[in-house]
């Protein structure tokens, strides 16, 4: 059937259904015109066709389901004085078939407001529905007001609601409140029989005028039906801007249509005016975790505009309350678990006042498995840890069959580092690796009675001494050079000496034992190889012996022994002007000096600064140094001499500025991932640098344990917390000064990019009361490259083996199926998620939809519509909209209209246009299900040239970091961006949040766009993490958008040393490369990497023998990413490597000086 649409009228979804809507000419905008919380307005439809005193901003539109013909405004409102709403039992209109509605309806009125209609044949004879309510929705929430009257008679011969047999209508009064009719339903209201003055039950069938009017509060909402008060609803209360809907629908409560012929209600009036708003203080419900304190905001549903003036301090189980800017906070002593209530008092401008009880209820203490810690000797065996001791189990109580498990489910396996574990009477019996000291770990599960699981880490330090072990050394030496070898940095344990040396190297060059290191001197010239042995002895008097091979090679001189060699000097806190002779001990080789610029500072130089913010210049051959503001520690800069040649040398300058200031820990902000035990710095921007942690919370705000390891902060959010956290931390100074500070957190998911592993959404039909119906929800999923995970392949919401579907109905996983039962009684569409997860722990969501029906649903191919790229072979589901439960493809064209090849994929459709065809195109299929019945369907095809929305305009990340209170900072976001073959914009190239050039940052930085740049100043006291975003817009309109990321921090971290907002290499780095600087390097050095990619990578360093050295993994995120290391790591090349999973960044070459 083909619909014409009257002019200014548009199809649009409404509350699940699909609306014919008609709107006034005027725009959106001109809501802004007038108030709907206090409005006047009477409708007495005198005019034809659309009302004609409409409030600006206000409209009518109506809906037309239940009578084909009803399809114009002058068929709904004739002029005669009336409006019209008739409906018949041809419902064929209805496209949606959910619940057909036939209605007019007037938009733009509020609570606080009478709406009182005045109307006749509100209901009829066979369970129709007349209704009255208001209505409005913003996204999947609504709120709703209404009176639905229904002549209830089980469509029964006997027409027991008829006035003549002495009948009556039933009528149910509503209210819903932010409701969601997929989960979260607040439903309000009774049915009931209407009655007259008399209190006698009345029938409405009796073809007179009645008035239906709704006194809709903020607080209450009184219903009247002929000025007599039918019901008063108090709680959960509708709010917000609405529409006032009357008219008929079918409702599956008020049983089937039972009538025949037209039946028309007749609306007089439509009349609305507001009503007195009453100060109220309104009952407040609340849900909060174990140990877990929850803001609460109980003014959300009472009277507006007012304010909190007192409250309970306790509660009546003596929990904390407190209240900060109108919202109460409740905190639940620990341990404490069930319901509470307290009462609070509000009052509004006029000094009326209203008090409200507020009832909070405390989850019972989840399964809980927390991490342990032990310390044993090397070679332990047969220790028994009882992880189960800090652990709880939660309200179930233990597994009966397997309350604790290792890896796997298995009860017995290996450590990280190869130990025996194994579970024994509800402990874990460890035997410590052979030969082993050091550092070991395993994780434990533990299972309640309900199958709900929890995990947890033990770390076991294994400690004691190996016998005595000597490894073999290779050291390169330059000729005619005595050199001290420390052979003694690869042997064990770390306490073993040497007693013994051969007197003279296999060439005869001596050897002497000197500070634990063994001093060769080649002489006369010798260049080749030698090779020496070494004795050395353990505590215990073990012994072992090693070689020592040299290569004496000649010595590599640069630019005619010109030499830089490093200073150490110290000076005083706060002191000025202090003179280093950097040269006493350099030497500019045989050429002497350069004439021009014998002594240099960073990038030539002659006056900048030192890595910790001192003053630096050079003068008459020497640097002139200024302590840092309110400095004290290590500070640094580097120095080049340069001879008249041309040929240069840098040395690095090491400055101790003494003296002491007083304690200050500064606050920090971190985000941390879901479930991940992480280490915090928090002392990486406190004063000074020599400070201590002494005290810390045990404890977060939330609940979770804080630990203390190696002076960082340890935090560990468990159970899936999302949110916002915080501790507090002190430090101590060497003079005993403390100082607190308040770490901040965000607990937020993860975003893993999971590659090629897919989780594809289902399908299904069953009948009502259905149980145990296996799903094979992986058929048509995708584990990827890697394969399924071998613990926990598939799991549903929040990990869980067993939960609920979203309207109650039973699910768990088995035997890699999820088997469903369907809820008790229930009918209309179910669903739920699952996950899949593959053996890297990438993972994919799905969910499943479930049609529960009353009868079988009959199979029905219906048409389906695709768009296709030019030459583009496109598979095509043309199954997700059919109506079958076991349907199957068994027959397609085997060309399309045009002549097109159509092929079969499983499911899917393949239809593969060539030729650079483009226009309309379609072909049939025929589907059957397993009892034979068969249903044909057509695919319309439209082919036509991709179009590419963006070209190449390519806007990416920035990060930069600065100091508090900074201003006016220039930020060059366009730097690494990309304006594609379009160009910039001719009039906006750069703009911020919804097309701005000022505007404030995520935590209130005022930014700006200045010449192509963006001018940033940080918010007033804030040390932290802030954010903004913005846009670039390419010659044809086409944009990209950025976020850019500030790190502030205090003064005392830059100054020392943790502030970096540029980097000094030379480096021309592109996309998925590296470098490492400075380069020679001491073992202190920097890498910066750019990447097109999110993903987790290692960092090798290795030596030329392919010896690793060291190795550690890093998270890189698209864009620049900056890495520190200070490593002790002998002299020499060396090879760093980046690499990943997904890129391998290459190779880097080293030089350890």
């Amino acid at each position: 059937m083909t619909t014409t649409l009257p002019n200014a009228c548009k199809l649009y979804v409404y509350k699940k259904y699909i609306l014919i809507t008609c709107i006034l000419l005027t725009t959106v905008n001109s809501l802004a015109q007038f108030n709907p919380e206090s409005l006047t307005y009477f409708e007495d439809f005198d005019n034809p066709g659309y009302p004609a005193n409409t409030p600006t901003g206000a409209y009518w539109s109506f809906y037309n389901e239940i009578h084909p013909n009803q399809d114009s405004w002058n068929k709904f409102i004739p002029g005669d004085g009336n409006a019209y709403i008739q409906v018949d039992a041809d419902i064929t209109n209805d496209l949606d078939w959910i619940h057909p509605f036939q209605t007019l309806i007037f938009g733009g009125v509020a609570e606080n407001h009478r709406l009182e209609v005045r109307m006749k044949g509100a209901v009829v004879d066979g369970g129709l529905v007349g209704f009255l309510f208001t209505y409005n929705q913003e996204g999947i929430k609504f709120n709703e007001v209404d009176i639905e009257v229904v002549a209830n008679d089980s469509a029964t011969p006997s027409h027991e609601t008829l006035p003549e047999n002495n009948g009556w209508t039933d009528a149910r009064f509503n209210t819903w409140r932010n409701a969601n009719e997929n989960s979260a339903r607040p439903f309000t209201g009774t049915k009931k029989a209407i009655i007259n003055d008399n209190n006698e039950k009345i029938s409405l069938i009796d073809d007179q005028f009645h008035t239906y009017t709704i006194d809709w509060r903020a607080d209450r909402i009184d219903f009247f039906i002929d000025n007599v008060l039918q019901e008063t609803i108090t709680t959960n209360i509708a709010t917000g801007k609405s529409e006032v809907i009357f008219g008929f629908r079918q409702l599956p409560w008020a049983n089937d249509f039972n009538w025949s012929g037209t039946q028309t209600m007749v609306i007089d009036y439509l009349k609305i005016e507001p009503i007195e708003v009453e100060t109220f203080a309104a009952n407040d419900n609340f849900i909060t975790e174990f140990n877990t304190p929850i803001d609460l905001d109980v003014l959300e549903n009472d009277t507006k505009n007012t304010a909190i003036i007192s409250f309970d301090n306790n509660s009546v189980n003596g929990n904390l309350i407190t209240e900060s800017n109108n919202v109460l906070t409740f905190t639940p002593a620990s341990g404490f678990s069930g319901n509470d209530s307290f009462t609070y008092t509000l009052e509004d401008s006029e000094g009326v006042q209203a008090t409200a009880t507020v009832t909070v209820k405390v989850n019972e203490r989840p399964l809980e498995a927390a991490d342990d810690a032990i310390t044993i000797n090397v070679g332990s065996s047969d220790i028994a840890i009882d992880v189960l001791a800090n652990d709880f189990y939660g309200e179930f109580g233990e597994n009966p069959t397997h309350p604790l498990t290792l890896p796997g489910g298995k009860t017995a396996t290996a450590s990280d580092n190869g130990a025996l574990i194994s579970v024994y009477n509800g402990k874990v019996y460890y035997t410590a690796p052979a030969n082993f000291a050091g550092i070991d770990t395993f994780v434990y599960t533990i299972t309640d009675a309900n199958g709900y699981a929890d995990t947890a880490t033990v770390t076991i330090t294994i400690g004691g001494d190996y016998p005595a072990e000597a490894a073999n050394d290779n050291f390169s030496i330059d000729v005619d050079t005595a050199t001290s070898l420390d052979v003694l940095v690869n042997d064990l344990p770390e306490n073993v000496s040497i007693v013994s040396v051969d007197a003279n190297s296999n060439q005869g060059f001596t050897l002497s034992i000197e500070n634990s290191a063994i001093l060769y001197t080649p002489t006369n010239g010798f260049i080749g190889m030698d090779e020496f042995t070494y004795t050395i002895e353990d505590a215990d008097g073990n012994q072992s012996s090693a070689i020592v091979s040299l290569t004496v090679e000649p010595k590599t001189v640069n630019s005619s022994s010109l030499e830089a060699i490093d200073d150490t000097v110290s000076v005083n806190i706060g002191s000025e002007n202090n003179v280093i002779e950097v040269l006493a001990n350099d030497n500019y080789g045989v050429n002497g000096m350069n004439s021009s610029h014998p002594l240099t500072l960073t990038n030539g130089k002659l006056v900048t600064a030192s890595n910790n913010g001192g003053t630096i210049s050079v003068a008459n051959g020497t640097v002139i140094y200024t302590t840092p503001l309110n400095f004290v520690g290590s500070d640094s800069f580097t120095y080049t001499i340069t001879d008249a040649k041309g040929f240069a040398d840098y040395a690095t300058v090491n400055i101790t500025v003494g003296g002491d200031l007083p304690a200050d820990a500064k606050g920090d902000s971190y985000t941390i991932k879901i479930d991940e035990s992480t280490s915090l710095d928090v002392l990486k921007n406190d004063f000074p640098t020599t400070a201590t942690i002494v005290n810390f919370d045990n404890s977060s705000e939330q609940g979770f344990t804080i630990s203390l390891v190696n002076s960082e902060l340890v935090y560990e959010p468990i159970n899936g917390f999302e949110g916002n956290d915080s501790f507090s931390y002190t430090i101590e100074d060497a003079n005993g000064v403390q100082s607190t500070a308040t770490v901040t957190l965000i607990v937020e998911e993860e975003i893993i990019e999971s590659g090629p592993i897919t989780a594809v959404n289902d399908t299904l039909a069953l009948l009502a009361d259905s149980s145990n119906i296996s799903i094979d929800v992986l058929a048509n999923d995708s584990f990827g490259t890697f394969g399924p995970n071998e613990n926990h392949p598939l799991t549903l919401t929040n990990g869980k083996l067993s939960t609920e579907s979203t309207n109650g109905g039973s699910i768990r996983v088995l035997n890699g199926n999820i088997e469903y039962s369907t809820p008790t009684g229930f009918t209309g569409i179910d669903t739920f998620e699952y996950t899949i997860t593959d053996k890297k722990g990438f993972a994919s969501k799905a969910n499943v939809r479930i049609t529960v029906t009353s009868e079988p649903l009959e199979t029905k191919a219906n048409n389906d519509t695709f768009t296709i790229h030019i030459n583009s072979a496109t598979a095509l589901d043309v199954l997700e909209n059919d109506i079958t439960n076991d349907g199957t493809i068994i027959e397609y064209d085997a060309l399309s209209t045009e002549g097109f090849t159509i092929s079969r994929d499983n499911h899917l459709m393949v239809y593969a246009p060539t030729g650079d065809f483009e226009g309309e195109d379609s072909f049939t299929y025929t589907i059957e299900d397993n009892e034979g019945i068969q249903s044909t369907a057509t695919v319309f095809l439209t082919v036509e040239e991709e179009v590419v929305q963006t070209g190449t305009v390519d806007a990416l990340d920035d990060e930069i970091t600065v100091t508090e209170k900074s201003e006016d900072i220039l930020i060059d976001v366009t730097a690494n961006d990309n304006y594609g073959a379009n160009g910039k914009n001719s009039s906006h190239p750069l703009t911020l949040t919804n097309g701005k050039m000022v505007t404030a940052s995520d935590n209130g930085g005022d930014i700006r766009v200045i010449d192509g740049q963006i001018n940033y100043s940080t918010p007033a006291n804030f040390v932290g993490t802030d954010t903004f975003t913005y846009t670039i817009t390419d010659g044809n309109g086409f944009a990209d958008s950025a976020t850019v990321t500030i790190t502030i921090v205090g003064e005392a971290a830059s100054k020392n040393g943790s502030l970096n907002t540029s980097i000094e290499t030379d480096s021309n780095l592109v996309f998925n490369e590296f470098d490492v600087y400075p380069n020679p390097s001491v073992g202190n050095f920097k890498s910066i990497l750019f990447s097109d990619v999110n993903t987790k990578a290692n960092l090798m360093i290795s030596d030329i023998t392919g010896k690793t050295l060291f190795s550690s993994a890093v998270t890189i995120q698209k864009g620049k990413n900056e890495f520190d290391f200070n490593l002790d790591l002998s002299s020499g090349v060396k090879f760093v490597r980046i690499v990943s999973s997904q890129v391998d960044f290459g190779i880097k070459k080293l030089i350890i000086k």
